[in-house]
């Protein structure tokens, strides 16, 4: 089963929250690290992190299997 989350849905879901704090990240943390990884797949970056190769904008889906 895949379920699908825009990045505001990620960003306010509880179980994720609960695992960021168990991680010691804070929310606000982990917005900005969505926000900044969605507009540099946007710009078609090759530099940073990668988990996969498709853009991304804000209202973009997470994939999560």
């Amino acid at each position: 089963m895949t379920e699908s989350l825009t990045i505001q849905e990620a960003i306010a879901d509880s179980l994720i929250a609960l695992v960021n704090a168990a991680d010691g990240i804070d929310q606000r943390s982990f917005a900005e690290l969505l926000e900044a990884e969605s507009r540099r797949l946007a710009k078609g970056s090759r530099s940073g992190p990668q988990t996969h190769r498709s853009s991304m904008d804000a209202d973009s889906q997470l994939q999560f299997t």
